[in-house]
């Protein structure tokens, strides 16, 4: 059987490298657009399923429009 090569680019900690954790997932998505625009959607967690169907009925804890620093985020 063979494995697939872990990204280089990701600098995993020991303990949650791919090939020693039990399960492993990812999402990968490539753009054009601008470290603004990327940013705007990335802190729009409400709007996420817009992008990413998985992630539904998405809310910021405590309220608010975006995400923060320090800000958390549920189902």
């Amino acid at each position: 059987m063979t494995t697939k090569k872990e990204p280089e680019r990701i600098a995993w900690p020991d303990e949650y490298r791919p090939s020693v954790t039990p399960i492993h997932a990812a999402n990968d998505a490539s753009t054009s657009g601008s470290s603004d625009t990327v940013w705007s959607l990335i802190i729009d967690a409400p709007e996420w399923p817009s992008f990413y169907p998985h992630a539904t009925n998405i809310r910021i804890e405590g309220g608010g429009d975006a995400l923060s620093l320090g800000a958390t985020y549920g189902r």
